[in-house]
């Protein structure tokens, strides 16, 4: 899947204002990880849709604010921004939605940026969607990565193809508790070509954070390699992070 196939939904999105970003909030605040969707470049929150339409029906109710970064949509463009300040004001607004320790979600280039988020403010985890990480990343993006080593905080990384050879020996390195998926064929939009699995993936982020929880997930994540219908490895993960939720000691 491309850019070209994706397209941009020809509905101006609805939503307010979250400090300086335009988004929507859904869902009620439980024990379950509230989740932050990131859109990259050239696109805006609606990219989300297909995948928050199946997260709906695999997770009922999670908390999910989908936000458009500067200048997309309803966001105003800000002067000299950066990831950093990106993930500031990502951060403010997740402030204003009254969400603590999210999973935050980025897709492509704003998976830096949720890398960067978390790094700096408290969260149960981090999801890259497509995002290659750079085998000598700069100065910012190291620090980064070696804030979320020491913290061990969960991090999953969806690709739509295979890692160039040594690339996981590297990633093994920056970031030893990353988890990797590939889902070959589904090039930079891996949750765009599969929603209902990426839905899936979304789900089992709820428990994230949880004594005792996040240690199995890299089993749960096999799951996505097997040869078996996408509807079947959505159901197993779904469940597997369901039965683990009502198992876990409380935060």
């Amino acid at each position: 899947m491309t850019a070209s196939d994706v397209g941009h939904d020809a509905e101006q999105p609805t939503g307010r204002m979250f400090a300086d970003l335009s988004g929507s909030l859904v869902g009620e605040p439980d024990h379950r990880a509230p989740l932050i969707v990131l859109h990259g470049p050239a696109f805006d929150r609606t990219m989300w849709r297909p995948v928050l339409a199946e997260l709906r029906e695999l997770d009922p109710g999670r908390r999910v604010l989908a936000v458009d970064l500067p200048g997309r949509s309803r966001s105003p463009g800000w002067p000299g921004c950066d990831i950093e300040g990106m993930a500031e004001g990502v951060h403010r607004a997740a402030e204003a939605a009254e969400l603590r320790s999210p999973v935050v979600v980025g897709h492509c280039i704003a998976a830096v940026v949720a890398t960067c988020y978390a790094a700096r403010f408290p969260v149960r985890g981090v999801v890259n969607v497509a995002q290659w990480l750079p085998i000598e990343p700069g100065a910012g993006l190291a620090h980064s990565l070696a804030a979320l080593r020491a913290a061990k905080v969960p991090y999953l990384f969806i690709a739509g193809h295979e890692a160039d050879c040594g690339y996981q020996d590297c990633l093994d390195r920056m970031l030893p508790q990353a988890s990797v998926a590939i889902w070959p064929g589904s090039g930079g939009f891996p949750h765009l070509a599969h929603p209902r699995r990426f839905a899936g993936c979304l789900a089992a982020t709820a428990w994230w954070g949880r004594r005792g929880a996040y240690r199995s997930f890299g089993t749960d994540l096999r799951l996505l390699g097997e040869d078996a219908t996408e509807g079947n490895m959505v159901t197993a993960l779904t469940r597997s992070a369901t039965d683990r939720l009502r198992a876990a000691p409380g935060d």
